[in-house]
């Protein structure tokens, strides 16, 4: 992978570390090796005896990840760990923009959030694409011949045969984070179900376009009511990416500017 993600965009915000792009990297790879449904490592293996002895099955025939919910449970978990390891540790590159209902405290580090509110108004990290929706829109992405990595006689992967640039514009975009109330982000859930549901057919399958399309237009927050600050918010004077925002999400920015009430003086 002597290139991926040190091009275009992410070679002019080279915000990624090495290792973090190591982990986006086999997170793909670990996607095309289950559902093409020849991951050998030892616990799938475990997996797959252990669920042959409970359905009495002799042979070591493996079914389709999508059949198979022991194996499809190990995947999903391995695949969601190095995906959270690519995203900064599941926090996610800040936008910034943040919901009118979260109020802010002063720091000696500077404006944080005010947790000390009721549990609906806690504020929470979102990602544009709720975490545990990209999983799947990987898989599906890779059923529908959006990217793809060469391998070898012995079925191990090698560098991408195609898709590189799809996976480069697409996947860590998923990973830019909006601040809500714990309200909020359950209806931005099941917004993001409906939208599933919508471009879902009768036999399963997920037209990832639509959805896409949907979610980076925030439909869903649109749906769901929750409009942004009138300017970016830099809590506790760390970067945040704005710039990295689709204009979609800007547009949900209000006139109501961030209010910073000065507790500065208990802390001294």
């Amino acid at each position: 992978m002597p290139n991926f993600m040190k091009r275009g965009l992410w070679a002019e915000n080279p915000i990624f570390t090495d290792l973090e792009i190591e982990n986006l990297f086999n997170a793909l790879q670990q996607v095309q090796l289950e559902e093409e449904n020849y991951t050998t490592s030892d616990k799938a293996i475990r997996v797959r005896n252990n669920r042959n002895r409970l359905l009495k099955i002799t042979t070591n025939e493996r079914l389709p990840i999508t059949e198979d919910r022991w194996r499809n449970s190990i995947a999903k978990r391995r695949i969601g760990n190095q995906l959270g390891d690519f995203g900064k540790s599941r926090q996610g590159l800040e936008t910034g923009l943040i919901s009118l209902n979260i109020n802010f405290i002063d720091t000696p580090k500077g404006t944080d959030l005010d947790r000390e509110v009721s549990k609906n108004l806690k504020p929470e990290r979102e990602h544009f694409i709720p975490f545990m929706f990209q999983i799947e829109m990987m898989r599906q992405d890779y059923r529908d011949g959006r990217w793809r990595f060469e391998t070898d006689s012995d079925n191990k992967l090698l560098d991408f045969e195609f898709g590189q640039t799809f996976v480069e514009n697409t996947y860590p975009k998923m990973h830019l984070v909006n601040i809500t109330t714990k309200e909020e982000n359950k209806k931005l859930i099941k917004e993001v179900e409906k939208i599933f549901s919508k471009y879902t057919n009768d036999i399963g399958e997920v037209d990832m376009d639509r959805v896409r399309e949907d979610l980076y237009n925030a439909e869903h927050y649109k749906n769901a009511g929750i409009f942004f600050y009138s300017e970016p918010v830099n809590l506790l004077n760390k970067e945040n990416y704005f710039k990295l925002a689709p204009e979609s999400f800007k547009k949900l920015m209000r006139k109501t500017k961030p209010r910073v009430p000065s507790k500065f003086k208990q802390w001294f």
